[in-house]
């Protein structure tokens, strides 16, 4: 049987793709454990930034992504966001899959966080060939689906869902010829509710 050589250089960095894969299948797994018990809508507090982290690092290890570059700008604090953790990765995956297919994997997609006025902003730019203002809305709601040339709108309805089950709203800002930004507003929980959930969740409560 044949055995993969990996580059001692670039072995570290393998293994954390492996994990980073490895962490999201097993979130999968157990969000369909938690739907066939009824358990699917029950809220634990987790890092956003390692959400999008997970992401941009399983995906640097994919073919489909090789020529595009993330730029992460961040808030430099952590951003601790109460809700169901892998339905928010998912819906940020959608949101990165659609701008990759927009830009026809190549390109830049910048992923910015920001905390004005107590709530939540999280951006992701591309430098695909933007949206007319007519489509906007029909890619809001879902209903785009003039195939992957502007690479929009497919999935675009679930996202949107997933943010509103959150309290929070989906934003869309684009011109042709400069690429599309979409943007999320999620609400900040009080710090004390937060702790509580984050103590029920390790006693398995929440």
């Amino acid at each position: 049987m044949g055995q993969m050589k990996i580059d001692d250089a670039k072995a570290p960095e393998v293994l954390n793709l492996l994990e980073l894969s490895a962490n999201r299948l097993t979130s999968i797994a157990n969000d369909l454990l938690k739907k066939n018990k009824g358990d699917e809508n029950k809220k634990i507090l987790f890092n956003l930034h390692k959400v999008l982290d997970e992401l941009i690092g399983e995906y640097h290890g994919r073919a489909e992504f090789k020529q595009i570059t993330f730029v992460k700008n961040y808030l430099s604090q952590a951003i601790q966001i109460v809700g169901d953790r892998t339905k928010l990765q998912r819906a940020f995956g959608n949101i990165i899959k659609n701008a990759v297919e927009a830009m026809e994997g190549n390109g830049s997609i910048v992923i910015e966080t920001t905390k004005p006025n107590g709530v939540v902003h999280v951006s992701f730019a591309d430098a695909g060939p933007g949206i007319s203002e007519d489509k906007l809305k029909a890619v809001l709601d879902g209903g785009f689906t003039e195939g992957k040339q502007d690479g929009h709108g497919i999935g675009m309805k679930v996202v949107r869902e997933t943010i509103e089950a959150f309290g929070g709203r989906l934003n869309v800002r684009s011109e042709p010829g400069r690429g599309t930004t979409f943007w999320i507003e999620l609400p900040l929980h009080p710090v004390e509710e937060a702790f509580t959930l984050e103590v029920e969740s390790k006693n398995g409560r929440v």
